[in-house]
């Protein structure tokens, strides 16, 4: 189950940070040290999980190359990048700025593209954990872990407050910009292009 979960995340993180080099976006380091603390506790949260009370009848996949496994993170992988990845870089595309221009060895400026990337990113680190986590009738369910159900909830719960826009200020703090609006998308002046700045 680890070595599944850390596989998906690691792909995951490869293809967002294609994604940003290939428009000249940085990450932000805030961004970073936040986001890697969150899955780094829930890693470490995993690892605490306890196995059934009972013994099941089948016998449980040994090796993370077995045939089931790399099923699933094929099919996981291929329904993010053709029903999340592509269509967001698609609705990244019409929105972006004529005059903007990435630059990889300049300083971090929040942007809609970095935003976009990391709420992607974050949202499936998250799913992969959900996911993934073996419960009956190996271990015993996530209900019973509850330490790790609370901080994914928290997690998860974040994740919807940072893309609804409802706190600005998380946004702000978290160098996420707020979403450009149907009048300012292609017109070269987007607001999620904008550095947001709270009132």
């Amino acid at each position: 189950m680890m070595y599944k979960i850390m596989g998906l995340n690691s792909i995951l993180s490869a293809f967002a940070m294609s994604a940003l080099t290939l428009d000249g976006v940085k990450l932000g380091d805030g961004q970073t040290a936040m986001e890697s603390l969150f899955t780094s506790m829930c890693f470490f949260l995993v690892s605490r999980s306890t196995p059934a009370k009972q013994l099941a009848k089948q016998q449980p996949i040994s090796s993370v190359f077995a045939w089931p496994v790399m099923a699933t993170l094929a099919c996981q992988l291929l329904g993010y990048r053709r029903g999340v990845a592509v269509p967001g870089v698609l609705w990244l595309a019409d929105g972006q700025p004529m005059a903007f221009q990435g630059d990889l060895e300049g300083e971090f400026e929040p942007n809609l593209t970095n935003t976009d990337t990391r709420l992607q990113k974050t949202t499936q680190h998250a799913a992969s954990f959900l996911a993934n986590y073996d419960g009956h009738p190996f271990m015993q369910p996530l209900s019973v872990n509850r330490p790790l159900m609370y901080s994914l909830v928290l997690f998860v719960t974040a994740i919807i407050a940072c893309a609804s826009e409802v706190t600005p200020d998380l946004n702000h703090s978290l160098s996420l910009v707020l979403s450009p609006n149907e009048d300012s998308m292609g017109d070269g002046h987007s607001a999620g292009f904008l550095k947001y700045k709270p009132s």
